[in-house]
């Protein structure tokens, strides 16, 4: 269907028919790169086509926001995690996505202040993001701060009740 039809882009959108094996083909195809994202949609670029040396340029290596973030992210890799991270917000200032990647990376290479910065920033002004009270949480754990590590996971529970990794 793709090569019949010509298609060398997707723009596809969060919702909740989020499909991950889709996101997952596309990822691991070396046809394919995804070249933007932000919280409502993402952007993959067909490699070999008229937009080759926008997937080229653009093209994330390491985030994937079609599917679920590792539950920690290597040390070795989070210079990477974070300079993609980085590129995401300015690409999209008001966008969540970027600011929760960022912050796992800060949390994978021990700079908590700064990752709790971020996710207290970014819970300010949208404090409905769940997970995001679940990586404070962890933020707070390896702080040492466990009263404030168990607000946080209270919190994300509150929201999404039953929600495993806050139990």
């Amino acid at each position: 269907y793709i090569s019949k039809w010509g298609i060398d882009f997707f723009l596809i959108t969060f919702g909740s028919d989020r499909n991950q094996r889709f996101f997952q083909t596309l990822d691991d195809s070396p046809d394919w790169a995804l070249t933007y994202f932000d919280d409502r949609a993402c952007v993959y670029a067909r490699r070999s086509s008229h937009l080759a040396a926008i997937a080229k340029r653009d093209a994330y290596t390491r985030i994937k926001p079609g599917a679920s973030i590792p539950a920690t992210i290597h040390p070795d890799e989070a210079p990477e995690w974070l300079a993609e991270a980085e590129r995401a917000s300015r690409e999209a200032p008001t966008a969540w996505n970027p600011v929760k990647y960022h912050a796992m990376a800060l949390l994978s290479l021990g700079r908590f202040a700064e990752a709790e910065s971020d996710l207290t920033a970014l819970l300010k002004r949208s404090p409905e993001i769940y997970y995001a009270w679940l990586d404070l949480g962890q933020v707070h754990e390896r702080m040492g701060r466990r009263d404030l590590a168990a607000r946080d996971y209270r919190q994300c529970l509150e929201m999404q009740p039953g929600y495993e990794p806050c139990l």
